[in-house]
């Protein structure tokens, strides 16, 4: 048993050192939106992407360097998101191909970028049939929700690499298909941010580190639950704030400040004793790290169905936190039997963490 534990010791601070690479960012799975609507010949769409994602996209149009948008940028580079985009989503009705064109873009919220999308097809379609090849060319893992009218009921739609198209009815269908139809809709919708929670948790690799220095002093029960409690709660509300739209902090804020929290716990891992004390913190590191969230959250702020959109992703995102402490937890707890652990393992881990912490605060300071 002694040494399974120093072999997990060694693959502990091994997997430290390869997250504070440049490579380990956390919370790079991106999520935009868009609402699709029917007129006649002509389909309409409202898409919001977040801009670091446009202008990852578009070569050029982030002319400053500064890891940003402006209006001007966006007014400058028009056309050229046009040329990347459009081409990039296709639309068919009846199985013809339905003519595309940008008509508007613009910045918008915290850090979405909307672009407005018009195709026009050779006849009013009875059945429209949507990809979005688009979602190859952003981040890996990235999610498109998509919200329409099939069959005169309104349906939503997560799309994914692997995934990335949706079929629609636009003619009225019987009350009994219809409402069929709304209801996968929204069962594939609540499943698919669920999951995408999840994959959050588990690519938010600074979260993990977090948590793990988080539970690596050990404490009671009562201690453990009381912290991880309060942790949750302030990173269930600041996650529903920031997909709510009601508030949400700057990332050039939050990021760095994110870095800050794994560097305070690994630090006060050297001085503290034990966990009984910690559920004091947990509250407001919880609204920092869920705040962290709000970039990828940022696809959801004003899309249909809010509400259930949230619970979905909230769900997810803290059942993934459970699946992370339960395999972390009994591992931390089984090590502290072992007094070298105890006097030489939490703190060569905290030290670990400290600098990985301020490896990212630094990282991301400079990223602006």
């Amino acid at each position: 048993m002694r040494a399974l534990l120093r072999a997990l010791f060694c693959l502990a601070l091994g997997a430290a050192a390869w997250l504070s690479a440049p490579g380990a960012w956390a919370h790079e799975v991106g999520l935009s939106r868009g609402d699709y609507r029917v007129s006649g010949a002509v389909v309409m769409a409202d898409l919001v992407f977040a801009r670091k994602e446009v202008a990852g996209l578009v070569p050029g149009l982030d002319g400053d360097m500064s890891g940003g948008l402006s209006p001007e940028e966006v007014s400058a580079g028009r056309a050229a998101i046009g040329r990347r985009v459009v081409p990039n989503i296709t639309v068919r009705g009846d199985g013809a191909p339905c003519i595309g064109a940008l008509d508007d873009a613009r910045l918008v919220e915290e850090d979405g970028l909307a672009l407005v999308l018009t195709f026009t097809c050779p006849a009013s379609p009875r059945r429209l049939e949507v990809a979005l090849p688009v979602i190859g060319e952003l981040a890996t893992g990235h999610r498109h929700i998509a919200a329409a009218t099939s069959a005169g009921k309104p349906v939503g739609h997560v799309l994914s690499r692997s995934s990335n198209s949706f079929a629609l009815d636009v003619a009225p269908a019987t009350p009994a298909a219809g409402g069929a139809a709304g209801t996968d809709g929204a069962r594939s919708s609540f499943a698919d941010l669920l999951w995408l929670g999840v994959e959050h948790v588990a690519l938010g690799y600074d979260h993990v580190v977090f948590l793990f220095g988080l539970v690596l002093l050990g404490g009671s029960w009562r201690a453990l639950l009381a912290m991880l409690g309060t942790f949750t709660f302030g990173h269930c509300l600041a996650v529903s704030l920031a997909a709510l739209g009601v508030f949400a902090p700057n990332a050039r804020v939050i990021g760095p400040a994110i870095g800050l929290t794994i560097a305070y716990v690994g630090l006060e891992n050297w001085f503290l004793r034990d966990a009984e004390k910690r559920w004091r913190i947990a509250l407001p590191f919880g609204l920092v790290h869920g705040f962290g969230f709000a970039g990828a959250l940022s696809g959801l702020a004003g899309a249909q169905g809010i509400g259930v959109k949230v619970v979905a992703f909230n769900l997810g995102l803290e059942l993934g936190q459970m699946a992370v402490l339960a395999v972390v937890l009994p591992v931390v707890l089984l090590a502290r039997q072992q007094d070298w652990f105890k006097r030489v393992g939490v703190k060569a881990l905290s030290a670990a963490i400290v600098a990985a912490g301020l490896f990212w605060f630094a990282l991301r300071v400079a990223a602006g």
